[in-house]
């Protein structure tokens, strides 16, 4: 009697052990669950501020008095999209090839035709100290906001997310 009652509380010793076991790995396996998630919802929280951070930014440059200004960070912009395309450009390529690459990669007729004209306007932007006015950064931003959309519209839920929250705001 007393051999099977040792076995007993040996089996219930073992029984209390493999349960303090058990509890202790659900224990651990949780804290790591809710490390990975707090860590993911702070990257959620990081990009989120971060392109708050950078629209803002967009936002004053684009409201700002001086159409240079706008044109030249709007043609920066132009040159994100590309290299979203995966169209890489280096501080050599000339305005020719340039837009050779828009015209290729745009598909409205019509603004295809102001696009002599809006070249005309970046180039002074960039090259000349001829004044710009508003009326004529407009018209880049207006390209460039069209050719934008163009390609936005055209991609997929993932890739549209990628675009906001990654690639444009680099």
């Amino acid at each position: 009697e007393q051999e099977s009652e040792n076995l007993q509380e040996e089996e219930e010793q073992q029984d209390e052990q493999q349960n303090y076991e058990e509890s202790h790995a659900l224990l651990y396996l949780s804290i790591a669950l809710f490390s990975v998630l707090g860590l993911i919802i702070l990257f959620v929280i990081i990009l989120i501020i971060r392109r708050i951070s950078i629209l803002k930014k967009h936002k004053e440059i684009f409201n700002s008095n001086d159409s240079r200004k706008q044109i030249l960070f709007g043609f920066e912009l132009l040159l994100k999209m590309l290299k979203f395309k995966k169209i890489e450009f280096n501080n050599t390529y000339t305005f020719d090839e340039f837009r050779k690459v828009i015209e290729e990669n745009f598909e409205e007729q019509e603004e295809e035709d102001n696009l002599d004209e809006v070249f005309e306007i970046y180039q002074k932007a960039m090259f000349s100290k001829l004044p710009v006015t508003k009326d004529e950064a407009d018209k880049v931003l207006d390209f460039i906001d069209n050719y934008g959309y163009s390609l936005y519209s055209g991609l997929t839920v993932a890739y549209r997310l990628k675009w906001k929250f990654i690639d444009i705001l680099s």
